[in-house]
């Protein structure tokens, strides 16, 4: 599965699933990670969270060309 096809498939989860994906990622991150450079993620992933809310986030083919997938 390639990076395009995940960020396809979170962007049409409900919010619940989108959740329960977080507090996945979260769990792994915690393990991978050190406390601060989670709580920086954290922070990062609130600001995209509210930035897709407010409908100001790069849709999926731009987020793929910025990452260069």
């Amino acid at each position: 599965m390639r990076v395009q096809d995940v960020l396809e498939m979170a962007n049409e989860l409900c919010r619940e699933d989108k959740a329960l994906l977080f507090t996945t990622l979260g769990e792994q991150l915690a393990a991978d990670f050190t406390p601060q450079e989670v709580e920086d993620i954290k922070r990062a992933v609130a600001e995209a969270d509210a930035q897709f809310e407010r409908g100001e986030c790069m849709s999926t083919a731009q987020l793929a060309k910025e990452l260069g997938v």
